[in-house]
């Protein structure tokens, strides 16, 4: 226990926490929250699939992700994604998962659908809050570290847009 506390110690605390959720689920253990980590949590007991895979949608994980929604307030729709990717990856299990499967964890836990999911997780990509690879999606520490910040709106981690460039407007004799 020495040895693993050891290789801990030197990750930062996201990291920590994906790799005591992936050995618990790996052993098939409960996944134990402190009260201090329940509440930063949104009052998830961390209920979890086994082995990596994906939980079934439905149960207790739902209401876990109804008040972890409420409590973040994400306010667009890749903001959304980045809120169900944490969600997935820290309390479900799911590290790794497709477009299709946030659209079903979104619809299973009584969100408004998306009009174009696709469209809402590339944009979560563009932001830097998910990874692609392969055909699998991963949500980023930077990620990671958004949807802890939320729902502060001045957590400063969105760079604006920088200007469109173009001809400027014609000038109109008077």
């Amino acid at each position: 226990m020495q040895a693993l506390h050891k290789q801990l110690a030197g990750l930062p605390k996201p990291a920590q926490l994906r790799a005591v959720t992936w050995i618990c689920d790996a052993l098939d253990l409960p996944y134990p929250l402190s009260e201090k980590n329940r509440a930063r949590a949104g009052g998830a007991a961390g209920s979890q699939a086994a082995g990596g895979a994906a939980a079934p949608v439905g149960g207790g994980n739902m209401e876990a992700l109804r008040s972890m929604l409420a409590a973040k307030r994400p306010i667009t729709n890749a903001d959304r994604v980045a809120v169900l990717a944490y969600f997935a990856g820290t309390h479900m299990g799911m590290p790794q998962f497709r477009t299709r499967d946030i659209s079903r964890l979104n619809a299973a836990c009584g969100q408004p659908p998306f009009s174009n999911a696709a469209v809402a997780v590339k944009m979560a990509r563009l932001k830097g809050w998910l990874h692609q690879r392969g055909g699998h999606l991963a949500l980023t520490d930077l990620g990671t570290t958004f949807v802890e910040r939320l729902p502060d709106p001045d957590i400063g981690l969105a760079k604006p847009l920088p200007p469109r460039g173009g001809r400027p407007p014609k000038k109109r004799p008077v």
